[in-house]
Protein backbone atom coordinates (compact mmCIF):
# COMPACT_ATOMS: atom_id res chain seq x y z
CA UNK A 1 0.00 0.00 0.00
CA UNK A 2 2.78 2.45 0.92
CA UNK A 3 4.56 2.29 -2.43
CA UNK A 4 1.84 1.32 -4.88
CA UNK A 5 1.14 -2.15 -6.19
CA UNK A 6 2.88 -1.70 -9.54
CA UNK A 7 5.93 0.07 -10.94
CA UNK A 8 5.92 2.60 -13.75
CA UNK A 9 7.95 0.42 -16.17
CA UNK A 10 6.48 -0.88 -19.44
CA UNK A 11 4.01 -3.64 -18.68
CA UNK A 12 3.60 -2.29 -15.11
CA UNK A 13 5.38 -5.12 -13.25
CA UNK A 14 4.30 -5.60 -9.63
CA UNK A 15 6.15 -3.68 -6.91
CA UNK A 16 6.65 -6.76 -4.74
CA UNK A 17 8.83 -9.53 -6.17
CA UNK A 18 8.77 -11.62 -2.99
CA UNK A 19 8.68 -11.46 0.79
CA UNK A 20 10.54 -13.88 3.04
CA UNK A 21 10.32 -13.95 6.82
CA UNK A 22 12.39 -15.66 9.49
CA UNK A 23 12.92 -15.29 13.22
CA UNK A 24 15.65 -12.70 12.62
CA UNK A 25 13.56 -10.47 10.35
CA UNK A 26 12.01 -9.95 6.94
CA UNK A 27 13.44 -9.66 3.43
CA UNK A 28 11.39 -7.75 0.89
CA UNK A 29 12.45 -7.94 -2.76
CA UNK A 30 10.93 -5.00 -4.63
CA UNK A 31 10.93 -3.46 -8.09
CA UNK A 32 11.95 0.21 -8.22
CA UNK A 33 10.32 2.86 -10.38
CA UNK A 34 12.05 4.46 -13.34
CA UNK A 35 12.56 8.21 -13.37
CA UNK A 36 14.27 11.03 -15.30
CA UNK A 37 17.69 10.65 -13.67
CA UNK A 38 19.67 8.30 -11.46
CA UNK A 39 19.34 10.79 -8.60
CA UNK A 40 15.56 10.71 -8.95
CA UNK A 41 15.55 6.88 -9.08
CA UNK A 42 17.69 6.84 -5.90
CA UNK A 43 15.40 9.39 -4.24
CA UNK A 44 12.32 7.35 -5.09
CA UNK A 45 13.89 4.25 -3.58
CA UNK A 46 14.81 6.17 -0.44
CA UNK A 47 11.33 7.68 -0.11
CA UNK A 48 9.65 4.29 -0.56
CA UNK A 49 12.11 2.57 1.78
CA UNK A 50 11.40 5.16 4.46
CA UNK A 51 7.64 4.65 4.07
CA UNK A 52 8.03 0.87 4.37
CA UNK A 53 10.33 1.02 7.41
CA UNK A 54 8.09 3.53 9.18
CA UNK A 55 4.99 1.41 8.70
CA UNK A 56 6.53 -1.98 9.46
CA UNK A 57 8.16 -0.85 12.68
CA UNK A 58 5.03 1.04 13.77
CA UNK A 59 2.70 -1.91 13.17
CA UNK A 60 4.84 -5.01 13.73
CA UNK A 61 6.65 -5.25 17.06
CA UNK A 62 7.55 -8.88 16.22
CA UNK A 63 9.88 -7.92 13.33
CA UNK A 64 13.46 -7.40 14.60
CA UNK A 65 14.96 -6.36 11.24
CA UNK A 66 13.84 -5.47 7.72
CA UNK A 67 16.01 -5.81 4.61
CA UNK A 68 14.83 -4.21 1.37
CA UNK A 69 16.35 -5.29 -1.94
CA UNK A 70 15.39 -2.97 -4.77
CA UNK A 71 15.59 -4.31 -8.35
CA UNK A 72 15.86 -2.31 -11.56
CA UNK A 73 16.44 -3.33 -15.21
CA UNK A 74 20.05 -2.61 -16.16
CA UNK A 75 21.52 -2.82 -19.66
CA UNK A 76 24.99 -4.31 -20.11
CA UNK A 77 27.56 -3.18 -22.69
CA UNK A 78 26.15 -5.68 -25.22
CA UNK A 79 22.62 -4.31 -24.90
CA UNK A 80 21.22 -7.13 -22.79
CA UNK A 81 18.73 -6.09 -20.11
CA UNK A 82 18.54 -7.90 -16.78
CA UNK A 83 16.83 -7.05 -13.51
CA UNK A 84 19.57 -6.39 -10.96
CA UNK A 85 19.68 -5.37 -7.33
CA UNK A 86 20.48 -1.64 -7.33
CA UNK A 87 19.95 -0.87 -3.63
CA UNK A 88 19.98 -3.04 -0.53
CA UNK A 89 19.08 -1.32 2.71
CA UNK A 90 18.53 -2.85 6.14
CA UNK A 91 17.20 -1.42 9.37
CA UNK A 92 16.86 -3.05 12.77
CA UNK A 93 13.96 -2.47 15.13
CA UNK A 94 16.32 -1.04 17.76
CA UNK A 95 17.79 1.47 15.29
CA UNK A 96 14.35 2.35 13.91
CA UNK A 97 13.18 3.15 17.45
CA UNK A 98 15.66 6.04 17.55
CA UNK A 99 14.17 7.73 14.45
CA UNK A 100 11.71 10.61 14.65
CA UNK A 101 9.80 9.41 11.58
CA UNK A 102 7.69 12.58 11.35
CA UNK A 103 10.80 14.71 10.74
CA UNK A 104 13.08 12.13 9.10
CA UNK A 105 14.57 13.09 5.72
CA UNK A 106 14.67 10.11 3.35
CA UNK A 107 17.99 11.36 1.96
CA UNK A 108 19.59 10.53 5.33
CA UNK A 109 18.75 6.85 5.00
CA UNK A 110 22.21 5.88 3.63
CA UNK A 111 23.82 7.41 6.73
CA UNK A 112 21.36 6.11 9.33
CA UNK A 113 20.41 2.61 8.16
CA UNK A 114 22.22 -0.40 9.59
CA UNK A 115 23.41 -1.11 6.06
CA UNK A 116 23.01 0.70 2.75
CA UNK A 117 24.60 -0.61 -0.47
CA UNK A 118 24.07 1.00 -3.86
CA UNK A 119 24.94 -0.42 -7.31
CA UNK A 120 27.54 1.61 -9.21
CA UNK A 121 25.00 2.17 -12.00
CA UNK A 122 23.19 4.72 -9.80
CA UNK A 123 26.36 6.81 -9.60
CA UNK A 124 26.63 7.28 -13.37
Amino acid sequence: KETGSNTNHDGKPPRIRSIATADDGALLMLNANDNLSNNMIRGGIQINSTKIFKRVFAERSDVPKVILQWYFPLTDIKGNVQDSIIVTVSLSKSNAATFNWDNFLHSNLPKTADSYVEHAALSK
